[in-house]
């Protein structure tokens, strides 16, 4: 595989990739983040696996409800 090919499917593979966001893309959320990690690894869960119950006390301006609807899809 020469050089040209390789760059080749390397432009290919950015094809079906998203572009990068804007700042007014990315909704105004806060949340304690460190705290979160923290918790789940407390009760032995990634952070994923939380449930909403368990994400609403570390959003600090929003409910999990609003987080949901801002919530960035790809």
């Amino acid at each position: 595989m020469n050089g040209q090919t390789k760059y080749d499917n390397y432009i290919e593979s950015l094809e079906g990739m998203c572009g990068p966001y804007s700042k007014s893309d990315i909704p105004d959320v806060q949340m304690d983040l460190r705290g979160m990690v923290a918790y789940a690894k407390q009760v032995g869960k990634t952070v994923p696996e939380l449930t909403e119950k368990e994400i609403e006390p570390f959003l600090l301006n929003i409910s999990f409800d609003e987080f949901q609807k801002k919530k960035i899809t790809i």
